[in-house]
């Protein structure tokens, strides 16, 4: 949350972060609102966020893969746990009883999951035209200034 830089969007999302401290952590509310972040923290165009983003990403898919011990790390199975979605093997274990690097996985997929939906929901509205596409950013951008 301290890494967006638009005022806007920060005093909108600041609000949140007592929801996040470790010792009270909401963590359904966190991971609703980390693909939120990462996708502004993308949009703002900052090639080194960028790079940390995609490094972190791929260090938790690494850690996962490396560690094959654990039953649940299969990362093709990853969004159907999420989802509470039967895997091809059969039923997965509940996410409270999957270890942390599976539910990080899970939270990467997620995360990627969340971009493929924003950018085919944006290719479309580009695709409807550019007036309907820049209204809609208008009123978006206007609410937020308040």
């Amino acid at each position: 949350i301290s890494q967006i830089e638009d005022p806007r969007i920060a005093g909108i999302v600041k609000p949140c972060e007592a929801l996040l401290h470790e010792d009270r952590a909401d963590t359904a509310f966190a991971a609703f609102l980390l693909p939120h972040l990462i996708l502004q923290l993308v949009m703002e165009g900052q090639p080194g966020k960028c790079h940390q983003i995609r490094e972190e990403i791929l260090a938790v898919l690494n850690s996962v893969v490396s560690d094959g011990s654990s039953g649940s790390t299969d990362t093709a199975a990853a969004p159907r746990q999420l989802h509470g979605e039967a895997s091809r093997a059969g039923a997965e274990k509940p996410v409270a009883e999957l270890d942390a690097a599976s539910l990080s996985a899970q939270t990467v997929f997620s995360v990627i999951d969340f971009f493929y939906g924003w950018t085919r929901h944006h290719l479309n509205q580009l695709k409807a035209g550019a007036e309907a596409s820049d209204a809609s950013y208008r009123r978006a951008c206007d609410f937020l200034a308040g």
